[in-house]
């Protein structure tokens, strides 16, 4: 897991220095600081970012698993020439289990989140733009045992999400997002227990690539 994750870092560093050397290619004049958006630089959105989860609340995932990192990827497109947006969302969370006498016997949990989203956007600017956008989705959290035994609990995921970004030109930026989940699963537990392991609460807080095109 842990170099998987080594990979993912990696990437993410490569994917921002590519950008950057994108950047300090374009040859185009900046254009007149209108601070509205043009109408053909943002139709379409592909993000991809880090970030490091927090769990809160009397939950497994606050009392047992220690979250390492997770990746996201979500693609978006405007509605029409109006300033909201749908699209898809998939993430993994890596988790290890640190409190293995009160969760079970696995040592290591992820998270994979595939949802659909909408959003709006409330500071249209041609460097600094406001998005705020709420999801939901399907999530399964896919445990392993040191023995290499398998098994899942599933249920449903929504979210909250304010996210700020700052674009470089009319293609590439970085935005900086801290993201509200509430994670509903169906997992059998005795009667004293369901709510415990029925539900987790994280916040997280992403950074990553923003490409308009």
């Amino acid at each position: 897991m842990f170099l998987n994750i080594k990979k993912i870092t990696c990437l993410f560093f490569c994917l921002a220095f590519f950008s950057l050397q994108l950047i300090a290619q374009e040859n185009q004049p900046e254009k007149p600081s209108t601070h509205k958006f043009e109408k053909d630089d943002h139709y379409g959105i592909f993000k991809f970012g880090l970030s490091a989860p927090i769990a809160f609340g009397n939950n497994f995932a606050n009392k047992g698993l220690q979250g390492k990192v997770s990746t996201n990827f979500s693609l978006l497109a405007n509605l029409f020439e109006l300033p909201i947006v749908i699209g898809i969302h998939y993430s993994v969370l890596y988790q290890s289990n640190e409190n293995i006498t009160k969760l079970g016997n696995y040592n290591r949990s992820n998270a994979i989140l595939v949802g659909g989203l909408a959003g709006y956007h409330f500071f249209e600017r041609n460097d600094f733009r406001l998005l705020l956008t709420a999801g939901v989705g399907a999530v399964s959290y896919n445990n392993n045992t040191p023995d290499d035994i398998r098994f899942s609990d599933n249920g449903v995921s929504v979210w909250l999400t304010p996210e700020v970004s700052y674009h470089f030109n009319k293609t590439l930026g970085l935005y900086f997002s801290p993201t509200l989940r509430r994670d509903f699963l169906r997992t059998k537990a005795p009667g004293d227990l369901e709510d415990f392991f029925g539900s987790a609460n994280y916040v997280n807080l992403e950074f990553g690539i923003r490409v308009l095109f």
